[in-house]
């Protein structure tokens, strides 16, 4: 790869940090329905999206995961863990 391309790259260590910190928003908007201190790039429409289907709400009572909320959370945590192996292989 030429070197005017991977000098604009971001190195593993910052893929990951950005990894979390975008999981730790998306986490926080998914339970508090956007009411997070920082804003990101999710949509208030694709974060509805998320709460009806990884969380289940009766009358009054606070939401809660869902089984198939919490596998597809787990998923993605496995994800983010591969993260910073993929960078390796692939730079």
């Amino acid at each position: 790869m030429p070197q005017s391309v991977t000098a604009r790259l971001p190195t593993s260590e910052e893929l990951d940090a950005y990894a979390h910190e975008q999981w730790e928003c998306f986490l926080l908007q998914l339970i508090s329905s956007g009411q997070a201190e920082k804003s990101t790039s999710f949509s208030s429409s694709m974060m509805r999206i998320f709460q009806r289907g990884l969380l289940h709400q009766r009358d009054k009572e606070a939401p809660r995961l869902t089984e198939s909320g919490f596998q597809f959370l787990v998923c993605i945590m496995k994800l983010i863990a591969l993260l910073p192996l993929f960078c390796v292989i692939y730079s």
